[in-house]
């Protein structure tokens, strides 16, 4: 594995680590989708495309938090 290859492996593991925290603590949704499209693009997933669907407890999530914040 060359230097470069162990810096991203690196990189992507604590990115990994930051948006678990992030996801825990709640209350950093701008700070969590920046680094899950840091993660993406390091990973080089596809975006989504017409007709894709959410996985429904990824849906679930944001149902809770959205409201939580009108109670």
């Amino acid at each position: 594995m060359t230097e470069n290859n162990r810096s991203l492996k690196t990189a992507e593991m604590l990115m990994g680590m930051a948006l678990a925290l992030l996801d825990q603590q709640g209350g950093e949704e701008r700070s969590a989708c920046l680094l899950q499209h840091a993660l993406d693009t390091l990973r080089r997933v596809e975006p989504m495309k017409e007709g894709d669907e959410l996985d429904p407890s990824i849906l679930a999530r944001f149902e809770m938090h959205d409201a939580s914040h009108h109670e």
